[in-house]
């Protein structure tokens, strides 16, 4: 357990909305962000996962479930929220 989570967006390939395995995970506190860094390499479902922080702006492969590309301020997923 790291921290509370504000936000998750999840990376899906183009046209098929397959989700590529990665994504962007915002916390609501740096300290929890710096405890999930801290976690990188540990084990989940037997996959490695690599944790490490935000350099840039999102790719064009964050879509939300409609598959319109994610936008900040739209309320990522589907357009929905605030």
């Amino acid at each position: 357990v790291c921290g509370r989570v504000k936000e998750v967006r999840l990376a899906r390939h183009t046209g098929t909305s397959n989700l590529k395995g990665f994504g962007y995970v915002q916390f609501l506190t740096e300290e929890a962000a710096a405890i999930a860094v801290n976690k990188t390499n540990m084990r989940v479902d037997d996959r490695v996962c690599i944790v490490d922080y935000e350099q840039g702006r999102p790719k064009g492969s964050f879509r939300g479930g409609d598959g319109r590309l994610w936008r900040k301020g739209r309320g990522g997923e589907g357009g929905r929220g605030g």
